[in-house]
């Protein structure tokens, strides 16, 4: 785990890496339970016996922002700053859903420190380019560059 006291120290540590993290798995009912929240609910997420008829993936596949919005907590796993006070999703650059993630996969994230910067207001612009990976597939589920901001 990269760990250090304040936002701005990460400087020092720029093409660090961070994780990987333990592997999760994804169940169908986080995939439902999304589908829910946020209104994606095509049938390719929620109705297991035409996923498994109707494509090449044996059943349902998580959407890419659910893969997406697990990062955070994924980041966590791998990176510390003790005395961050809060922090803020600025935004992805260069996001790709590069492989389906289906119920049962298992990810983990694997990530380097890009950039660090002072950010408007006494903050710190992080930038961490993320490859959530996909246990025993060649390629990862989604790669791009999570751009965070951190107050002390």
């Amino acid at each position: 785990m990269l760990s250090v006291e304040n936002p701005a120290d990460l400087a020092a540590h720029i093409g660090d890496p961070i994780g990987p993290g333990p592997w999760r798995a994804v169940t169908e009912a986080q995939i439902a339970a999304f589908a829910g929240l946020s209104g994606d609910d095509h049938w390719i997420h929620t109705d297991p016996a035409r996923a498994a008829k109707e494509t090449s993936f044996g059943g349902v596949i998580a959407q890419g922002f659910l893969t997406l919005s697990m990062t955070t907590s994924m980041l966590q796993e791998g990176l510390q700053v003790r005395c961050a006070a809060r922090w803020f999703n600025y935004g992805m650059e260069r996001l790709r859903f590069t492989a389906p993630v289906r119920a049962g996969d298992r990810l983990r994230l694997r990530g380097t420190l890009a950039a660090v910067e002072p950010a408007a207001g006494g903050g710190t612009r992080i930038e961490i380019d993320v490859v959530v990976e996909l246990e025993g597939a060649a390629k990862p589920a989604l790669v791009g560059r999570s751009i965070l901001l951190a107050f002390a």
